[in-house]
């Protein structure tokens, strides 16, 4: 029998005998299809468990929003990426959070330290040391205006911690415009706020901190000072924000597929092609470790190969590192296979989008036949 037609006939037994049923399974399409409330384990611990429906729509463990970020059933657009392997410096106590190698937002005390499974305000139950899956920004009523036009129109909108929010639109819409305001590069003027991590962005001591928001604009060649080596403009944030480390230039110039050579590194930026200008600017925001990227149109001046590289090494890199990113572009196609959520922005006002809405080959019914 089809996978389908178990479904229907489990759905069936519940509905006409009340019977229960306790379905343990890998696939998370077949959960949600079957509704009712889910609970999910790993290692042997219970990690999130609450309403079927709500948990699916907004996971609040990172394990389970991992989960449903690779289930391909539930993302038949977006290129699938599992959950981090376990880092090489996991040391986990026997006491300690079981899934603190492979979280993104784990601090030190969860090795030691495992989660109480508690109710939340929600009625779900939820075993997280940080309280589940952390906000990141929130913005709220945000308005811009250049003369008469009004370009931003109350914004809302809000980032979790690690994941990959895109923002599309037409040429104009005011994609630009947001995201440079929400990196504090254009003030707020014309009402609204923005908080970071729960308190009011200052975004002159983000952009000079570590964990804090790093832009990489469209024109890497306007972005980067032709005259200087890469290797000084990689680390020049870090030196002008006073938190200089060693080796960090290359790690984040080898993280972004550059050789961190002498040769390399004492070339000056104008001799760089396109490709390798972009992935110095995204190699200088790496270094100041950011939970927040902005990246607005950083594939736009690129050509396909080109673009498909430089978003699969985006994607990899926030997969690995959990920083979060607001990928700015015009380009929907792109949008729909790195994002985690994806939003348009028209007439000054934000539309969330479903991804899956834009699948043009339907596989339902394809195995069904017989």
């Amino acid at each position: 029998a089809s996978s389908r037609g178990i479904t229907a006939l489990i759905q069936e037994l519940n509905r006409r005998l009340g019977t229960a049923f306790l379905v343990i399974t890998h696939d998370m399409k077949l959960a949600a299809d079957l509704g009712g409330r889910t609970v999910v384990l790993y290692d042997g611990h219970v990690e999130e468990a609450g309403d079927t429906r709500a948990l699916l729509d907004h996971p609040r463990h990172p394990y389970t929003r991992g989960l449903l970020q690779s289930a391909v059933g539930l993302n038949p657009v977006r290129d699938m990426w599992g959950i981090r392997p376990t880092t090489v410096s996991y040391t986990r106590q026997p006491h300690g959070c079981p899934f603190y190698g492979r979280c993104t937002q784990s601090l030190p005390a969860c090795a030691g330290h495992a989660p109480e499974l508690t109710a939340q305000p929600d009625g779900r139950l939820l075993a997280c040391n940080r309280g589940g899956v952390l906000t990141l920004l929130e913005c709220r009523g945000l308005c811009k205006a250049f003369g008469r036009q009004r370009v931003l129109d109350g914004i809302d909108l809000t980032l979790y911690s690690g994941e990959i929010v895109s923002l599309v639109g037409r040429s104009g819409a005011g994609k630009t415009t947001l995201a440079r305001t929400l990196a504090g590069l254009l003030p707020l003027e014309g009402g609204g706020s923005v908080e970071f991590q729960g308190e009011a962005a200052d975004f002159a001591a983000l952009h000079r901190r570590l964990g804090g928001v790093q832009m990489v604009l469209q024109d890497s060649q306007a972005a980067l000072n032709p005259r200087m080596t890469v290797r000084e403009a990689v680390e020049e944030p870090m030196r002008l924000s006073g938190c200089f480390q060693d080796g960090a230039a290359e790690r984040a110039l080898e993280d972004v597929g550059l050789f961190a050579c002498d040769s390399f590194l004492t070339r000056h930026i104008h001799a760089l092609s396109g490709g390798q200008r972009q992935r110095v600017a995204i190699a200088r925001a790496l270094t100041m470790e950011p939970a927040l990227l902005i990246a607005d149109e950083p594939t736009s001046m690129l050509d396909p190969s080109g673009k498909a590289n430089l978003l699969r090494m985006l994607k990899g890199l926030q997969n690995n590192r959990g920083f979060s990113m607001l990928f700015i572009t015009h380009d929907l196609d792109s949008a729909l296979k790195i994002s985690d959520r994806l939003f348009r922005l028209e007439k000054g006002a934000l539309t969330r989008l479903n991804p899956n809405d834009y699948i043009q080959v339907r596989f339902d019914g394809l195995f069904d036949a017989g």
